[in-house]
């Protein structure tokens, strides 16, 4: 049929043409239609996720899920990593695909679940224990992973943070008792604490990282082995803090600006304490979606640095392969990964790694570090003067290093808020 008058079957009952199924147009149009659908799911499985772990954030025991979810996240990330580095990619090959080709890896092709199990095919049916754990698995997983890693990390952590507390709770003592004789007692505490605090940012981000990537808790006090990845990346760990420090700042800003709110607006000085407890509800809702987006966007840029750190040392012999975990072993094996490379000599990013791998570079490299996590409790610290959190919760913990929990209600307002409700139910 002439190309210029179409057949009449070719239209809908409006008279607008139809594009014939199987045609190229039609293949365009169905490839068009399955993009948009994939979009419309990423965004809402990014909404959802996001939405969850701000829910999560709130609660002080929900807040473990969100660093074993976090913990889930990162391994996918540093296997995501290692595939970007593979020696032959293949032609059409995702990492989806890659991932699903092997049932050691088949958990990680996407993003992890919350709740249900990351293989939901084989609970539909069968017994009870099976069902559970199809409806419940990730959950349960969510929290083994992030008691350890908590633990973990508080081991390193808390020390210097409580001697923050206890000593900024001295200096406060012994200013108002007038004990100026004992001045030195806080100030000890508290740089004892910085040094403590410092000392294990150095430590705790790449132990963490091996943790997520092995799955095994014990791997994180492998000290020998982190140590030789610290060393190969120290230009990162600085760019580490540095983030860090930037993705603190505004949340901290975020902890203190609600004391200033009756002095910013006196209609808010109105308000019952149902009212104010329902607006700072909903405000540290809003922070916890940052909190957690934060606390995410850490600890996938660590495990990225962890990645990377151990292609360098197992192709340069720092590490041998069989220094590494088995899951990790194999995905390397799979992506060529565990062959020697020669590694180039003039680039001058070479160059530059060659010279932080000196003792001069280490020094002024871990010197540039220090500084950084220095202005971290500084920052920490003019905002705890500024606003101070009752049992010292601002100090001893910080919320995108240790537990991701943002709820800084006050408790007399909770309290005054259900007295007030009471009093309005009896007649």
């Amino acid at each position: 049929m002439n190309a210029e008058f179409p057949d009449p079957a070719s239209r809908d009952r409006h008279g607008d043409e139809r594009v014939a199924v199987g045609t190229p147009e039609g293949s365009v149009a169905a490839r068009r239609e399955r993009r948009i659908l994939g979009r419309f799911r990423t965004v809402a499985g990014a909404l959802w996720r996001l939405g969850f772990g701000a829910f999560c954030g709130l609660s002080f025991l929900l807040s473990f899920l969100i660093v074993g979810w976090v913990q889930r996240s990162a391994r996918r990330e540093v296997l995501k990593t290692w595939w970007r580095c593979r020696r032959q990619p293949r032609a059409g090959e995702t990492f989806v695909i890659f991932a699903e080709a092997d049932g050691a890896t088949t958990d990680q092709a996407r993003w992890p679940n919350w709740i249900l199990a990351q293989q939901n095919g084989g609970w539909r049916g069968g017994s009870f224990r099976s069902v559970a754990a199809g409806l419940l698995g990730s959950l349960a997983e969510n929290a083994r992973l992030g008691v350890q890693a908590a633990f973990n990390t508080a081991v390193f952590v808390l020390p210097g943070t409580l001697l923050w507390a206890v000593g900024w709770y001295a200096g406060w003592m012994n200013s108002f008792n007038k004990g100026y004789e004992n001045y030195y007692v806080g100030m000890s505490l508290f740089g004892v604490g910085t040094a403590l605090f410092v000392a294990a940012m150095f430590y705790v981000p790449m132990a963490l990282a091996r943790q997520a990537s092995t799955g095994d808790w014990r791997s994180f006090y492998q000290f020998g082995l982190v140590r030789r990845l610290i060393r190969r990346r120290w230009l990162a760990n600085f760019s580490l803090a540095v983030l860090a420090l930037a993705l603190t700042f505004p949340l901290l800003i975020f902890k203190s600006l609600p004391v200033f709110w009756p002095q910013m607006s006196e209609a808010l000085q109105d308000l019952s304490a149902v009212e104010q407890l329902r607006r700072l509800e909903r405000y540290y809702f809003v922070v916890s979606l940052y909190g957690v987006s934060a606390f995410l966007i850490l600890r996938l840029a660590v495990a990225r640095l962890y990645a990377r750190a151990v292609v360098d040392a197992v192709q340069s012999g720092a590490i041998t392969p069989e220094e590494l975990a088995d899951g990790e072993w194999q995905a390397m094996h799979r992506l060529g990964l565990l062959v020697p490379l020669a590694q180039p000599t003039q680039h001058w990013a070479w160059r530059l790694l060659r010279w932080l791998g000196t003792r001069a570079g280490r020094t002024t490299a871990g010197f540039a570090t220090f500084l950084v996590w220095l202005a971290f409790v500084l920052n920490v610290m003019t905002h705890e003067f500024l606003n101070f959190h009752a049992a010292g919760r601002g100090w001893w913990n910080q919320p995108l290093i240790q537990l991701p929990w943002f709820d800084y209600t006050p408790q007399h307002l909770r309290e005054a808020a259900k007295a007030e409700h009471e009093a309005h139910k009896v007649p």
